[in-house]
């Protein structure tokens, strides 16, 4: 007699790495003008993490990049319109978990004069250590179900022949967007007013744990 059983196991775990993804959009009529403005803000934007932060250059990485025209179609003349010129940067930054640190970036972002839209997503560096432990928590939840079972049937459970292991997409965790609300003084100091602000946001922001499952699928022979 053979004995199939999933076994399954859930943990929580603190996340302990933070991914901000950052897109700066500027529309201008004129091309040039797009180009030459949106360029300014990108380097504005890197500036100010960097100083604020203490990033360097190279961790903040591009993802992509497009300039192109927006048109719009007027159906009364059936004509297409143009509505200048949209150019988008797509950047990412990746860091250790560290409130502060991620306070930092949001205040010196809120002060740009044109703040980014800034996606952040908390999530665990060694995600395969999590599954490695998952997957013995639900080998043994397998197990006991299965000689549970075989107890039931009068039947003695003897050796595992068989286990198959999913693996979910369970590098995913908290994630939020801010959006530009305000446009403020790109000063970025370390004056009263901005650590402050850091303070409230490093006191109140805080992720939720991350959850990640993990279900393997057994099969078990037994005996009389």
């Amino acid at each position: 007699m053979q004995i199939f059983m999933d076994g399954t196991a859930t943990r929580n775990y603190a996340p302990d790495q933070i991914s901000i993804s950052i897109r700066i959009e500027y529309k201008a009529y004129r091309e040039e003008e797009a180009l030459r403005s949106g360029v300014n803000k990108v380097a504005d934007c890197i500036n100010t993490i960097m100083s604020a932060a203490d990033f360097s250059r190279e961790e903040i990485k591009t993802r992509a990049y497009s300039i192109h025209e927006v048109i719009h179609r007027n159906y009364r003349t059936n004509e297409n319109i143009s509505d200048g010129y949209e150019f988008s940067q797509y950047m990412s930054l990746v860091f250790d978990y560290n409130h502060e640190r991620l306070a930092r970036v949001l205040v010196a972002c809120s002060r740009l004069k044109v703040m980014p839209n800034l996606n952040i997503r908390f999530g665990l560096k060694d995600i395969d250590a999590c599954s490695r432990e998952l997957i013995a928590d639900a080998y043994n939840d397998a197990k006991l179900k299965a000689e549970a079972l075989a107890s039931a049937a009068g039947k003695h459970l003897r050796d595992c022949v068989r286990v198959d292991i999913d693996f979910p997409d369970n590098r995913g965790g908290y994630r939020g967007d801010i959006m530009a609300k305000t446009a403020r003084s790109s000063n970025v100091d370390e004056g009263t007013n901005f650590m402050e602000e850091v303070r409230k946001i490093d006191e109140n922001f805080r992720p939720d744990d991350i959850k990640v499952a993990k279900t393997i699928k057994c099969v078990w022979e037994t005996s009389d």
